[in-house]
């Protein structure tokens, strides 16, 4: 299921949108360590 959306989303990528799925990927990830460092300060 995962995997089909990972191809779907790599098969729309190209030019503009390929560095707007990457700075989204940026976003979703540096949120994701703060989430976790702040688990682990809790």
């Amino acid at each position: 299921m995962i995997y089909r959306k990972m191809m779907t989303i790599l098969r729309q990528i190209n030019g503009s949108s390929a560095r707007f799925w990457v700075n989204e990927m940026l976003i979703l990830t540096s949120l994701k360590l703060r989430g976790d460092n702040t688990v682990v300060l809790l």
